[in-house]
């Protein structure tokens, strides 16, 4: 059941559980941490462990077992990992280093979502996974809604928008674009020939002195097939202009050069995280 901040009474019963404990539901790691992305890099192919305590931090993103011994997947974006929670393990931990996180908090109030930091060393199990047996865990953030398969690939959508952007950003600048916060057309006043921005999941391109179809043939080597492009050639006349936007108009009074105008759209699905896409394909 949610109340009115969308927020489930379940897992706001877990949090005043946490509370209660004395153990902080939100909270910074005490310690560097690794990415999941390089342990599994430099241990994935091999069976030769010491008793290295490595320590990492992720979101849940699922959760099996009962009894004494609980298997978790954790994920910091990059990469996942399966983790090995053994009553034994940790209650021995908990009680030596007098931490109020142990096996019993794990079961009853650690969910799929939650974000935590652990420690532990690595093993593999008896079908041969890389895994974390984990000594110590600690709450950096208590998830307040379920993960659902719906978030789950909306978050995924997110990230992997998120990627494509960078990888366009990284291919921009190796070609001479500069970054700018909105005001394209004042970059190109002033004299850059090459910009972009982006926001609200588009990238607006403005090239000087550059057809449509030399604009078209250079984004078919940075962006992929599931991007779409509107390309517009802008010639700086006011009187070609007497539709143009505020911002345009504007800018015409400065000394705009002809240029062309791409507006890139990575997906036609945009992840729903709480932030409202209004763009749409013109």
């Amino acid at each position: 059941m949610s109340n009115e901040n969308n927020h489930d009474d379940t897992y706001l019963q877990k949090l005043n559980d946490l509370k209660q404990l004395g153990i902080a539901p939100y909270s910074l790691p005490e310690a560097d941490f690794e990415s999941v992305k390089n342990l599994r890099m430099n241990y994935e192919n091999t069976d030769e462990f010491d008793e290295e305590e490595h320590s990492i931090q992720g979101r849940l993103v699922s959760s099996r077992g009962r009894g004494a011994i609980f298997f978790a997947d954790l994920s910091d974006n990059q990469s996942k990992i399966q983790l090995v929670i053994k009553r034994d393990v940790i209650n021995e931990y908990s009680e030596s280093e007098n931490r109020l996180e142990n096996f019993a908090t794990w079961k009853k109030d650690v969910t799929v979502g939650d974000r935590v930091l652990v420690k532990g060393v690595l093993m593999r199990t008896q079908i041969g996974e890389l895994s974390l047996r984990v000594n110590s865990w600690k709450m950096l953030s208590k998830t307040l809604v379920e993960l659902t398969e719906e978030r789950k690939v909306s978050q995924t959508t997110f990230i992997e928008q998120t990627e494509k952007f960078s990888k366009i950003r990284e291919s921009l600048i190796l070609n001479g674009f500069i970054e700018v916060a909105k005001q394209e057309y004042l970059a190109l006043s002033v004299g850059y020939d090459k910009v972009f921005s982006i926001h609200n999941l588009k990238i607006n391109l403005l090239w000087a002195y550059r057809s449509a179809d030399d604009v078209r043939e250079f984004l078919s080597k940075v962006i992929d097939e599931d991007s779409s492009v509107n390309l517009s050639e802008i010639f700086p006349d006011p009187e070609m202009n007497k539709e143009g936007t505020p911002e345009l108009k504007r800018a015409l009074s400065f000394g705009l050069p002809a240029f062309t105008m791409a507006e890139i759209f990575i997906s036609e699905e945009t992840s729903n995280l709480g932030v409202n896409n209004k763009n749409e394909k013109k």
